[in-house]
């Protein structure tokens, strides 16, 4: 699946119809039909009902669109976020690393220094921590975990 094939979904449901997204997307009628039914198969669910004004979308086709639209915008921020000029240059962002008291944090000390200097919009703090605190700091803030694994 790729990203462009998700937007050509998006531009179907504004125009409301595959030939007038086609000619938009300045691709043919036939490829954009093609894309829809790859998709179609990849989703195992019908995403368009068509008919002979244009297409509408199935009630699966709706909740798959949520996503696409939430999965493109993500995509264009990110692009943003890092291609940002110095005008636009996106707030400064803090990065928590807890570390269970029992591991070396000298090891990670390369990683972080390389990952401060190539996105110095984010500032890291690290510390060690007793695994307890650890977990209750992420049952206090469980929309915000992540994970760093050391090969």
């Amino acid at each position: 699946m790729r990203t462009e094939h998700l937007a050509y979904l998006q531009e179907i449901v504004q125009t409301g119809s595959i030939n007038k997204a086609s000619q938009t997307l300045h691709i043919s009628q036939q490829q954009l039909s093609k894309i829809v039914r790859q998709l179609e198969e990849e989703f195992g669910t019908a995403i368009f009902l068509r008919h002979q004004g244009g297409t509408i979308l199935t009630a699966d086709g709706q909740l798959i669109m949520q996503h696409v639209d939430a999965i493109l915008e993500d995509l264009d921020h990110l692009v943003h976020t890092f291609k940002a000029t110095p005008e636009q240059a996106p707030i400064a962002q803090d990065i928590y690393y807890h570390s269970i008291s029992c591991i070396n944090l000298e090891r990670t000390t390369t990683i972080f220094d390389a990952f401060s200097q190539k996105f110095p919009i984010f500032t890291l703090h690290v510390d060690e921590k007793p695994a307890a605190d650890i977990f209750s700091l992420l049952q206090q803030h469980s929309d915000h975990v992540g994970s760093l694994s050391l090969f």
